[in-house]
């Protein structure tokens, strides 16, 4: 019994480390209108405050995961927790549009030494089937983490001003750090040598170029980085969408909806974390590639539907507002999974790597083309202009996910 417990401790402390990381996650997504007035921002800088995150993720990430393939990556994961906690705290003294900017892409840059470490941190402690389950659950709780963001900044901010949501969320990864310290054993990369970091570890072009060698490894990369953009997208405008969509679609001064925008984003949410779970086991069954092809085509035709329900009675909005986050989630934990498994154990951190950088590299385009698509098509204050928002950010998915399914139908894949 305890040589079970024990088994499951690492696994218990990445997941709950996971949600304790991401709890300034979605903070400034939800003050985004909040924010917006109170600095006067246009909705390209609001986008680029946003994109700012991934800016700082994608500039680090390549380093942090290739270094999981020559030491333990619990040392990356514990420095990433303390770089986060030092970006939402300064994203919680900031007045302005540079602060902002400067201290989201700390967290970002924080974020990317936990979140690909933390997923090396488990490929090493687990294998087979197994494996697999615990990707998809660490995926899931990477969502259920933005879900816990979106309500506890909500409930702070309405209860002791936006500054105190930065605050806590500064709290989670000091947590974070103080679990996984408990919860895992040192475990170096077998036959690592002594290693200084140096250049090469932030651009492994070699080792990316070994990666790419692989179809499926080219597959579940391109793949990634098109469901990034959209989801991230997604998320850091849903609040905004939302408000619009409760109250500027039909006219009205005061919210037609059930809660505030805030609340059903992260009800949305919530919701929406067991798709990835139930899409890994359905992938599984019907094959990585299919339910990837399937999850893409749905997610970027629901977020048109959704955008173009704005205005339509609120359980028809939030039906399809569900249905949208379900279908954005359902291929995660199968891209992860599948990138995983198909790169070799020597490469895995640099395929990683590469995979993060890539994805959130289409994360980072994400809110600030869609702020983007907004100015350029009425500023966000018609239906059509958001409509334009979510064309935008799903043209990524639909494209591949027809070119995946003509590709299949040849026969070559």
């Amino acid at each position: 019994m305890m040589a079970s417990v024990r088994k499951e401790r690492p696994a218990a402390a990445m997941l709950t480390g996971q949600v304790l990381c991401m709890l300034g996650m979605a903070t400034y997504a939800v003050l985004l209108p909040v924010l917006q007035k109170e600095w006067q921002l246009s909705n390209a800088q609001s986008g680029l405050i946003g994109s700012g995150f991934f800016l700082g993720y994608i500039s680090t990430v390549t380093f942090w995961s290739t270094l999981t393939d020559r030491m333990d990556a619990r040392r990356i994961y514990l420095l990433g927790c303390a770089t986060s906690c030092v970006g939402l705290a300064l994203f919680g003294t900031a007045r302005g549009f540079w602060l902002a900017l400067a201290a989201h892409m700390i967290y970002g840059v924080g974020v990317s030494a936990t979140y690909m470490p933390g997923l090396k941190i488990l490929s090493d402690r687990y294998t087979g089937p197994t494996q697999s389950r615990v990707f998809s659950f660490y995926t899931a709780f990477y969502g259920l983490g933005g879900a816990i963001s979106l309500a506890s900044t909500q409930w702070l901010s309405d209860h002791f001003g936006w500054r105190a949501a930065f605050a806590s969320g500064a709290a989670g990864p000091l947590l974070a750090m103080v679990l996984v310290l408990s919860w895992t054993r040192a475990q170096p990369p077998a036959a690592a040598a002594p290693h200084m970091p140096g250049w090469r570890d932030v651009f492994p072009v070699q080792a990316w170029l070994g990666v790419l060698r692989h179809p499926r490894s080219r597959l579940f990369i391109t793949g990634y980085t098109v469901h990034c953009l959209e989801m991230f997208g997604a998320r850091a405008w849903s609040v905004a969408f939302i408000v619009f969509a409760g109250g500027a679609a039909v006219g009205q001064a005061a919210s037609r909806l059930p809660a505030t925008a805030g609340t059903i984003a992260a009800v949305l949410s919530l919701c929406s974390v067991g798709a990835s779970i139930l899409g890994n086991e359905v992938a599984l069954r019907v094959g990585r590639e299919r339910w990837i092809r399937f999850g893409m085509l749905a997610s970027s035709l629901l977020g048109l539907a959704m955008a173009a329900c704005a205005a339509a009675p609120w359980p028809v909005l939030l039906l399809v507002g569900l249905l949208y986050q379900m279908a954005v989630m359902a291929d995660s934990a199968t891209l992860t999974a599948g990138l995983v498994e198909a790169s070799a154990p020597g490469q895995r951190g640099a395929a990683l790597g590469l995979y993060s950088l890539l994805g959130f590299g289409g994360g980072m385009l994400g809110p600030a083309c869609f702020g983007l698509a907004l100015d350029a098509t009425g500023s966000g204050q018609t239906v059509g202009s958001w409509i334009s928002g979510f064309a935008v950010l799903g043209a990524g998915c639909f494209i591949f996910g027809l070119y995946q399914f003509f590709y299949s139908r040849s026969g070559r894949a």
